[in-house]
Order: structure tokens, then C-alpha cells, then sequence
């Protein structure tokens, strides 16, 4: 093994202790969707629900136990560049359609570039 458990445990109490900001990220970008104009003023709204999640720590410390033993070392210094879900937000569509309004949308949003298909 690469790892030792204590290094989970570092890793484990450093996400702990950001728990909140993930959390607040999370619910901004939640949200961001749930009540974004564009989106919501086609028939039907393009975005159909939203959910959310934080990683629950004891799965987070299963995904390090397989991560090191594939050999990939995450540590404290270097575990939110490696670990990319902690928090994640799932958008929902009801028709292919829409994903180009919600794409389209999110790429004016990142870029700051109004991009209307």
C-alpha cells in the first residue's frame, strides 16, 4: 500500500472541516439552476429538477482504499485536486432539446460570453 490509513484520516478530517464550504457551493450552484430565468421560461422549463449530494466520509474513505491501491497517492496537501466529487449537482431534462438551453447557459455563465442558440 501507498497510504496509510492515518493518511486517510487527515484527509478525511481536512474535507470535515471544509464540509461547510462544499456545502454552500453545492446549494449555490443548486439553486443557480433551479431559479435561473432562461431556464425556467420555456414550456416545459428546460431544467426539470435539480438534486445534490455530499460524499458521505466512510464512502470517501472507501474510494481512498481503492484509489491507493491502484497507487494513487491523495494526501492532504493534494486531496481536492484529486478527489473531484465530494459535492456534486445533478440537473435533470426531460428532452434532448433542452440540454443545448442548459449548456448554453452554463458556457454565458463560465465565460462570461452570452451565447443564445
Amino acid at each position: 500500500m501507498v497510504g496509510q490509513p492515518s493518511d486517510f484520516d487527515s484527509v478525511l478530517k481536512r474535507v470535515k472541516d471544509n464540509h461547510h464550504m462544499f456545502f454552500l457551493f453545492m446549494e449555490g450552484v443548486a439553486r443557480f439552476f433551479e431559479t435561473h430565468p432562461r431556464l425556467l421560461s420555456t414550456t416545459p422549463p428546460a431544467v426539470h429538477s435539480v438534486k445534490s449530494r455530499i460524499k458521505d466520509l466512510s464512502h470517501l474513505r472507501g474510494k481512498l482504499e481503492r484509489q491507493n491501491k491502484r497507487g494513487i497517492v491523495v494526501n492532504e496537501d493534494n486531496c481536492f485536486r484529486e478527489i473531484t466529487d465530494i459535492a456534486g449537482v445533478r440537473v435533470i431534462h426531460l428532452y434532448q432539446g433542452q440540454l443545448r438551453d442548459i449548456d448554453s447557459v452554463i458556457r454565458g455563465e463560465i465565460f462570461g460570453v452570452r451565447i443564445f442558440i
